[in-house]
């Protein structure tokens, strides 16, 4: 992640550990690990697990970025989640 953070620099990054930050995860449920949210805005654009390879990042970053790209279907625990970590990092 560090390595495509750095060639990323517009993007923020966080890293949250479930058992570390649970209160902040709420009810949402992880099932796979590692898994990758990324949103932008009010909008959840991907959650789902993510093999930790720099390519496959850096992939679906360059996907997500697409003209035309729409924004996956999440459950409301993710959209919540979002909008949490939004206003902890405002």
């Amino acid at each position: 992640m560090d390595e495509v953070a750095s060639t990323h620099p517009q993007l923020r990054w966080r890293w949250l550990d479930i058992e570390d930050e649970a209160e902040l995860l709420g009810d949402l449920d992880v099932e796979t690990l590692p898994s990758v949210l990324i949103g932008q805005g009010e909008r959840v654009l991907f959650f789902g697990p993510v093999l930790p390879r720099v390519e496959l990042l850096t992939r679906l970053l360059e996907t997500l970025g697409e003209p035309g790209y729409r924004a996956t279907q999440v459950d409301g625990e993710v959209a919540a989640l979002w909008q949490r970590l939004r206003r902890a990092s405002a």
